[in-house]
């Protein structure tokens, strides 16, 4: 395997020499502007390579790359600021259809075919331009279409990419520090078939070579990768406007950082990638010959075979095919290959003498004494494990827990009305209640519900969460004690359940509010026994205030619901 390894980083680094020396005298025109094209499927990011090295391993997917202003024609004025001229092309949406396998534990192919599905152009900038350089172009840019430059109408087909990746030191994913070679080469379509629009295939062939450092710890998964793209130089359109329409050669970095599930179940972290031209050298690091993507990505394994992937971002300077926004979408299948069965070992021959047998004496067989572990022992004398030994559990089927009966050994302490004071100290153990310092007292309901006159008074406010009409736990026992009221009292036959607010904020929404936070008392009671036809509800908001609203106190008092008796019974 070594020696085809070899073999292969030979052959790599003999066409990128041969490519080398192939310089066209003058620039090509067009070039592929789908610049940041997905590492390769199966590994768990977007822009920044995260190898895979798992000995009969393959994957296929699909990749969807939404881009959104992906190619604008503008130039550089006096103050090194864009100014943009047209945008040629305003939305795009890119696919790859990918496959990648892994035949050892020590290299990795990959193969994609990126396709056009969707694009569409825009019309010039109404931005005013600052300088004369800019409105000499401007109106040669009003050209339709713009010579080279037209959207793709309905599919089509970009370069094809094949790509490798061998693993140098450690394993990605797994070692705290690993190293891996890979490269990637693009077989330029238009060279070979005319009818390819000049913005999605080159004339030449061009390669990356890129070494992958990573790392794993823990929960925490990093990548860092530095490449070379050997690329004939060419330009875009016909205008004289270098400013974001050229390609070349260029250096690459990438970085990603992520939180992977202890499990593998997902990953999530951001990536940012880096690109800009070395030829010609006047072009480097300048922001209108460079591209910075950045996207944050999710990736979620779906079962042991499937697998999707999200990530949204933006590029940050102007190389043709950095877009304002960018949205990518992957959807994968991993599969395993069989392994080989290894046959048997072959049975020994059968002899033809009959082995004599004979049978140990006592003195030589051997002396076995079984010990019962700790853990056998506690299972058979404690079987529900609570540290009460069964012969004196009165429950040794149930543990005591965290609150033991002390009236029952070994048994948990009962609470069956649900109000937090258990059975040994509650007097009234079947009717939740409140905790009173007088024994015969503690756990039992108080009167929280009075009639006076024309209404049910509760003795405790009904309290909602701030801002919403949902019911706190701490309304429980009023609640039981109105449902109670009401059914002793078949004489009410309509009871109005009205909701009222403080003067703080919009009137209309405290209105809306108080009348949804009577419904929400209405339901409750309805489900705990009351005919609903016996209950109305009523919202009035602000409007019917009972105490002054310029004080905190007075606003707590005016924040109610009331219980009016509409109609008795004669």
């Amino acid at each position: 395997m070594t020696r085809y390894l070899l073999s292969l980083l030979a052959v790599w680094a003999f066409s990128l020499t041969a490519m080398a020396q192939q310089r066209p005298s003058l620039p090509r025109s067009g070039f592929e502007i789908h610049r940041t094209q997905p590492t390769p499927v199966g590994e768990s990011s977007f822009l920044v390579d995260s190898p895979r090295f798992e000995a009969g391993t393959w994957s296929a997917g699909i990749s969807l790359d939404y881009a959104y202003r992906p190619l604008v024609l503008g130039v550089e004025d006096e103050d090194g600021e864009f100014q943009q001229l047209r945008v040629l092309i305003q939305h795009q949406l890119l696919g790859d259809l990918e496959v990648s396998g892994s035949f050892c534990g020590c290299m990795t192919l990959s193969a994609s075919v990126p396709l056009t599905l969707l694009e569409r152009g825009s019309s010039s900038s109404s931005s005013s331009a600052s300088s004369l350089r800019a409105l000499s172009l401007r109106a040669a840019a009003q050209e339709e279409p713009l010579v080279g430059v037209v959207p793709v109408s309905g599919l089509g087909v970009s370069d094809p990419r094949i790509g490798f990746m061998v693993r140098l030191y450690g394993q990605p994913g797994r070692s705290a520090f690993s190293a891996s070679l890979g490269g990637t080469l693009w077989v330029p379509l238009r060279k070979f078939f005319d009818g390819t629009a000049a913005h999605t295939s080159d004339l030449e062939a061009r390669m990356l070579s890129k070494l992958v450092l990573s790392g794993a710890r823990s929960s925490l998964r990093w990548s860092v990768t530095g490449g070379f793209l050997l690329r004939p130089e060419a330009h875009l359109g016909e205008l004289p406007v270098p400013e974001g329409s050229t390609a070349g050669s260029e250096a690459q970095l990438g970085a990603s950082l992520q939180y992977v599930h202890p499990a593998g179940r997902f990953a999530l972290g951001p990536e940012a990638f880096y690109a800009t031209l070395i030829t010609p050298r006047a072009y480097a690091f300048k922001p209108f010959y460079s591209s910075l993507d950045a996207l944050l990505g999710l990736h979620v394994r779906l079962g042991e075979r499937l697998r999707i992937g999200v990530g949204a971002g933006a590029g940050l300077q102007r190389q043709p095919g950095t877009p304002t926004f960018r949205l990518l979408v992957r959807m994968s299948y991993d599969a395993l290959r069989a392994s080989e069965r290894v046959p048997p070992p072959a049975a020994p021959p059968l002899r033809r003498e009959r082995p004599q047998v004979r049978a140990p004496g006592p003195a030589e067989l051997p002396r076995i004494t079984l010990v019962p572990s700790l853990e056998t022992v506690r299972a058979i004398l404690d079987q529900d494990g609570d540290g009460v030994l069964d012969e004196k559990d009165v429950c040794p089927d149930t543990p005591m827990g965290d609150t033991p009966d002390p009236r029952r050994l070994g048994c948990p302490v009962s609470d069956p009305d649900h109000d937090g004071i258990f059975d040994p100290e509650d007097s009234c153990p079947d009717a939740a209640g409140v905790p009173s310092l007088e024994p015969k007292m503690n756990g039992c309901p108080l009167d929280l519900v009075e009639l006076k006159e024309d209404r049910l008074l509760t003795r405790q406010p009904i309290v909602f969460a701030a801002g919403t009409d949902v019911l706190l736990a701490e309304n429980l026992p009023v609640l039981q004690a109105l449902v109670r009221a009401i059914q002793e009292r078949p004489w009410i036959q309509q009871l109005r359940i009205e909701g009222h607010t403080d003067n703080s904020g919009n009137v209309d929404f405290n209105n809306l509010l108080s009348l949804r936070r009577a419904e929400s008392v209405k339901r409750w009671l309805v489900e705990h026994g009351i005919d609903a036809g016996r209950l109305q509800t009523a919202g009035y908001g602000p409007s019917r205030p009972i105490a002054d609203n310029t004080t905190s106190i007075g606003r707590a008092t005016n924040r109610r619901v009331d219980f009016i008796i509409a109609v008795r019974s004669p």
